[in-house]
């Protein structure tokens, strides 16, 4: 296996908020993989990272401290939403949680102790993507096409539009990150930008040099891929 490398390391220096900055991009390291890699998904705290092909084919492990790649599924769409994955591994560790939310009939389904419960929070005639549960349980964070992403209780009370944040993932309890992009045929321009859940605060994390998309976060590292299938992930310090 070809060793994770650090080929890269930028610390961003934005003058827009250099006078409060909120949140602190500590560094950004692109990750050396020996082929193309999308749509990651950070696991175990940020340690290792999923990643899959443009066609979502295939399913590989990193490990971000070793560099070790472990191949989890070289089934087609095997990185295709990891929530109905086939592999057992991945599967389980989705269901272990004790609520979680899926889209279904473009509508929110969140599973739980109680059984199945059907959300629609911005009401029946919307399209419901992108849906996930705080890591506390009380809130749902999900995209409605064609209007923006929102955040609202775990019952699908008191919605909180939050604008356009596509492919969006939990932070922690109070912050969320997701891709804003303009895109013709193809993704033309995108950043990452990290969003305080109740809509108080939104701060771009990437430079524009970088089309960034599909972020994935956990602990305190964030990872996206560009269209060419190249991999990065920053460390970041929210100022509480």
């Amino acid at each position: 296996m070809k060793s994770l490398k650090l080929l890269i390391s930028i610390f961003l220096v934005c003058p827009l908020f250099a006078v409060a900055q909120t949140v602190e991009v500590k560094s950004l390291q692109k990750v050396d993989l020996p082929q193309p890699a999308f749509h990651p998904v950070l696991t175990d705290g940020g340690s290792k990272m999923l990643t899959t092909a443009a066609d979502y084919s295939g399913l590989q492990e990193v490990d971000l401290s070793t560099g070790k790649i472990t191949v989890i599924s070289k089934e087609e769409k095997a990185g295709y939403n990891l929530q109905s994955s086939k592999d057992k591994k991945i599967r389980e560790k989705i269901q272990a949680q004790p609520v979680y939310a899926v889209s279904e009939n473009l509508k929110i389904s969140i599973y739980g102790k109680g059984g199945k419960r059907v959300l629609t929070p911005n009401g029946d005639d919307c399209r419901y993507i992108w849906p996930s549960v705080s890591p506390d349980g009380t809130k749902l964070l999900y995209t409605v096409s064609g209007k923006g992403t929102y955040v609202c209780g775990i019952d699908g009370s008191n919605p909180v539009a939050l604008g356009i944040l596509r492919a969006p993932e939990w932070v922690d309890n109070e912050w969320v990150v997701g891709m804003n992009n303009v895109s013709t045929n193809r993704i033309v321009k995108s950043s990452v930008d990290i969003v305080k859940a109740d809509g108080s605060c939104r701060q771009t994390l990437t430079p524009e040099s970088i089309v960034a998309t599909y972020p994935s976060a956990a602990g305190s590292r964030v990872a996206f891929c560009t269209e060419s299938g190249d991999v990065y992930v920053m460390e970041i310090s929210i100022n509480k």
